[in-house]
């Protein structure tokens, strides 16, 4: 059972313990079964407005075209955001926009997603994180990884295994390339059982090595960069004029937003200048960071030379944040779509709320999220939309009916939003 909500005896108290259970102490049993009851048909007793959340609801994406337009950009950038901007959706959509959209030919882009601390099989579990951060950004952690990405998306790909690999392995030095990388920086899925000729060939012995054995991991890089991109025979002649090679470069993804060591200076510029020294034509990067190490990025000699450019994420607008409002309650179950498909106001479901208040109870989660650019803090509007919606349907449910007896009327809502961002540290 989850806790039921303290109230403390006197009004200035009872009103801080309002503000700190709206950030700290919800859901409560109380809010999940008015919640369950009122807003998902009974059909879950979860909390559906969840700042973090890793189970279906973190699947939903609001798009911002805008925003997408700009990512989409060639060239390398690094990504500024505030926790709880999106971007950890962002990635999951720049890949699959640039990989399995009916578009990803045109961008012709090898995408690699990379995690600052992956498991690693080299890696020591009692290793500094600082150490071990540093060590991961190393050329050989690169190349494995970007190789691995190319072996999952064009040799283990059931398309270009039967258009483009019965041609490729006509060619001698291709097939010399791919079976040093193969056995140099092994991928993760490794077999391929249903290509018994291919698996073969690669535990053969070759007739000689196509790099030098003393080749350095710069240079490494170089060639397998040059072996992804390069096109070993004329693809139109056997394709027809309309097609176009997979890939004439290569993309690196990095999230930093959630990881403790990158949101320091030291180990973000150390990962940044460890990219920008590649200065390959064929590879870029985005990296995504929090805004609040701006200054210390600006003052990169690759961001001051034009090389590397800054991207900040817009703030949100009203209508992005009611669809975040709006998907969450139809994600876990709700049933509020019209026929036509678009979600429908909720809030009419709510005996809590005087009915006049009803039509506009989303618009007035919105305008006290939206103060959220107006002061100093740690988290981005749609976190605050989510905990202030939490925390009003709460008082709806009757949480603090001792101070704020349902049904509530606009007037007590503001108050209780006011409440929330009066708190002087309220995004600890």
């Amino acid at each position: 059972m989850l806790p039921e909500l303290f109230v403390a005896d006197g009004v200035g108290e009872s009103m801080n313990s309002i503000a700190s259970e709206i950030r700290y102490g919800l859901p409560n049993q109380k809010y999940i079964e008015y919640a369950s009851r009122n807003l998902l048909g009974g059909n879950a007793s979860v909390d559906p407005f969840a700042p973090f959340v890793l189970d279906k609801a973190d699947n939903i994406y609001i798009s911002r075209a805008y925003v997408e337009s700009e990512l989409i950009r060639s060239g390398s950038r690094i990504v500024l955001g505030n926790k709880g901007s999106g971007v950890t959706a962002l990635v999951r959509w720049l890949t699959k926009e640039m990989l399995y959209s009916s578009r990803a030919t045109r961008y012709q882009t090898l995408i690699v997603n990379l995690s600052p601390l992956d498991n690693d099989a080299q890696v020591q579990q009692d290793e500094p994180p600082a150490d071990r951060w540093c060590r991961l950004w190393t050329g050989k952690r690169l190349i494995s990884r970007i190789f691995d990405a190319y072996w999952k998306q064009m040799i283990v790909e059931p398309l270009y295994r039967a258009t483009l690999l019965p041609h490729l392995r006509r060619d001698k030095e291709w097939m010399l390339k791919l079976h040093w990388f193969y056995h140099h920086y092994p991928p993760c899925q490794y077999q391929l059982i249903s290509d018994f000729e291919l698996l073969t060939w690669l535990y053969s012995t070759p007739t000689y090595p196509p790099f030098d054995p003393h080749i350095d991991d710069q240079d490494v890089l170089t060639a397998l960069l040059r072996f992804i991109t390069g096109v070993p025979f004329n693809p139109r002649e056997v394709f027809g004029k309309k097609f176009r090679w997979p890939y004439r470069k290569v993309r690196l993804i990095v999230d930093f937003t959630g990881n403790m060591v990158a949101q320091t200076a030291s180990g973000l510029t150390h990962c940044i200048q460890v990219l920008c020294a590649l200065s390959l034509p064929q590879f870029e990067f985005i990296v995504f960071a929090n805004t609040n190490l701006d200054k210390q990025i600006r003052q990169l000699h690759c961001v001051k030379s034009g090389d590397v450019s800054i991207y900040a994420l817009p703030p949100w607008n009203g209508a992005e944040l009611q669809r975040i409002l709006d998907e969450r309650i139809v994600a876990y179950g709700g049933e509020f779509r019209d026929y036509a498909g678009n979600v429908t106001n909720w809030a009419d479901s709510l005996p809590g709320l005087v009915p006049a208040v009803q039509y506009h109870f989303r618009q007035i989660v919105i305008d006290g999220a939206l103060r959220a650019y107006e002061r100093p803090t740690n988290y981005d509007a749609p976190i605050h939309a989510l905990k202030l919606a939490r925390g009003l349907v709460a008082a709806c449910a009757g949480c603090w009916e001792d101070r704020y007896p349902p049904p509530l009327n606009a007037y007590q809502l503001r108050e209780i939003i006011d409440l929330y961002w009066e708190e002087e540290r309220c995004d600890d």
